[in-house]
């Protein structure tokens, strides 16, 4: 019986198939297209101002906590006190142009030194941090030379604002520096005061001499041996003393006359200047406290009056990170409350992982770890060999004739053969670790997405408020600046124009002049002519 073979190949119209597989992919490319670009304008539009608006927040609140910390380290305040330190740091920082690290410190070292809050420490704490930046000086010695001239003058903290205006306009007149005119006051504040000179005319004294090239330190010194001899001699009134003297001085008729009284009075070492520094009128100084006690000039005018567009800048960055401070404190307090335990969950959930790993079964342990590896190993087992096989040059034709694909496919099933042992092998127990596992993490999960909704929610709020406030002190800042502006635009152009009206009115009246001078010329000569 004759046997014959059948053959036939069996084929599928798939092109119908394909064709919507195009098209749902066409649909798809669009979709995501069009969503990408929503995502990118909701991106550039919302989500970036409000990331850099909630960034700026929480670095000024962390900045914040870092100045009272240090604020309660230098005072030791707390509570209550602590509070109202951090209120005058605040109302500092949206007045001058300055750090946080700087203000901080200056008001803790003022608190320190000098007792003061509120208000009073407030307005110390702006003149010496503006009259720092304003003289170009260091603050801390600043703080050091002036807290120290408070203490030794016994300057009553009501008065200790208006001493800094003054040494500020002995400063500006005389061209003395601040802190060392600060440092002087003290240095001979006691013999000066026991010459009965009072604080004014102590300072005028150290800024004129200082002008003048006086050797400040000689004459000083000089004094202190005019105190001892009084003291001897049974003098009381030591000013008094130093008034006859001075006037017997400038009265001498000659300059060795001059030298005698002034050695007898201050010594041989420093007698000849002392006699040179009251004949040339270096203690003359009534004129000059006068003026310097009836300016009006401040440090807080003037730097009000030198204020630049930089430091303008300056204040307005600090009065928006106090208006943006509320928001960052809320966001640190809901990233403690939320965001902390929520990686702590998250920690525990990995090291639960691993202690359920510790107790499993050596065999299961095997099996998860067969996986990791074979995972781990298969990139770049098959790097390896992509690098490897171009460099045989004489491979067998079997090798040559199988794609890199094909390599692939078999290492890969290989490997889920493995698997597929290992697994059931172990199935039982893989299957009840499994199942725990999954319900342990459904309800981390449930738990982390419930924190994480509520602080989004309660962020987006704070967010809200607050950029609204920030907008709204923006909007008022410029508003007030493009009112000066425009005031003082008037205002100028109301001078141009009143100048512009006087000049002009000049040269008409030199017109006029020159008109009537011609035409009397003319009429001059015209009258010669006819005699002629």
């Amino acid at each position: 019986m004759a046997e014959h073979n059948l053959t036939a190949q069996l084929g599928l119209d798939i092109s119908g198939f394909n064709a919507g597989l195009e098209k749902a992919q066409g649909s798809l490319e669009k979709t995501g297209k069009k969503m990408s670009s929503i995502g990118k304008g909701l991106t550039a539009g919302v989500t970036a101002p409000l990331m850099a608006i909630a960034g700026l927040s929480t670095k000024t609140a962390l900045d914040f906590d870092e100045a009272m910390d240090s604020i309660r380290a230098g005072t030791g305040a707390t509570g209550e006190a602590l509070k109202g330190l951090g209120d005058t740091f605040k109302n500092v920082m949206k007045s001058v142009p300055t750090d946080f690290a700087t203000a901080s410190q200056a008001i803790a070292d003022l608190n320190t030194r000098t007792g003061q809050t509120g208000e009073g420490l407030e307005k110390l704490t702006e003149q010496l941090l503006n009259v720092s930046r304003l003289t170009k000086t260091d603050i801390n010695a600043n703080i050091a030379s002036t807290t120290r001239l408070f203490g030794d003058w016994s300057i009553a903290t009501d008065k200790q604002s208006s001493t800094l205006d003054y040494l500020f306009k002995v400063s500006q007149s005389t061209g003395i520096s601040f802190t060392s005119l600060s440092q002087k006051m003290v240095q001979f504040g006691a013999p000066l005061r026991q010459m009965g000179f009072d604080f004014d005319t102590s300072a005028a004294l150290m800024g004129k001499w200082e002008k003048e090239g006086v050797n400040s330190e000689l004459v000083l010194g000089s004094m202190r041996i005019a105190l001892a001899k009084m003291a001897q001699e049974g003098v009381t009134n030591a000013n008094e003393a130093l008034t006859i003297m001075i006037e017997r001085i400038q009265n001498a008729g000659s300059v060795g006359e001059r030298n005698a009284l002034a050695i007898e009075m201050f010594g041989s070492r420093a007698g000849p200047d002392m006699a040179a520094a009251i004949y040339e009128g270096r203690f003359a100084i009534n004129d000059l406290v006068k003026d310097l006690q009836s300016s009006s000039e401040t440090i807080n005018q003037a730097i009000l009056d030198t204020m630049g567009f930089d430091e303008r800048m300056g204040i307005l960055k600090n009065t928006i990170g106090m208006a943006l401070l509320p928001l960052g404190e809320k966001l640190i307090s809901i990233a403690e409350k939320s965001l902390l335990p929520m990686l702590e969950k998250a920690i525990n959930f990995v090291s639960g992982l691993t202690d359920k790993f510790d107790k499993l079964p050596e065999p299961l342990q095997n099996t998860i770890l067969g996986f990791g590896g074979i995972a781990a190993a298969v990139g770049p087992a098959l790097m390896a060999l992509g690098n490897f096989l171009p460099m045989i040059e004489n491979i067998t034709k079997v090798l040559k004739a199988t794609s890199a694909t094909s390599w692939t496919t078999m290492g890969i099933i290989g490997g889920l053969i493995l698997g597929a042992i290992l697994i059931y092998e172990n199935w039982d127990k893989i299957s009840a670790f499994l199942t725990k596992t999954w319900n342990w993490i459904k309800s981390t999960a449930e738990n982390i997405w419930g924190g994480v909704k509520g602080f989004f929610v309660e962020t987006w709020d704070s967010i809200k408020t607050t950029t609204e406030n920030t907008w709204s002190k923006i909007g008022n800042f410029f508003s007030n600046t493009w009112k000066s502006m425009s005031e003082n635009t008037k205002k100028s152009m109301s001078d141009i124009k009143e100048y512009i009206g006087s000049q002009m009115k000049e040269v008409e009246n030199i017109s006029k002049t020159s008109l009537s001078l011609v035409k009397d010329l003319f009429s001059e000569i015209g009258k010669e002519l006819k005699k002629i």
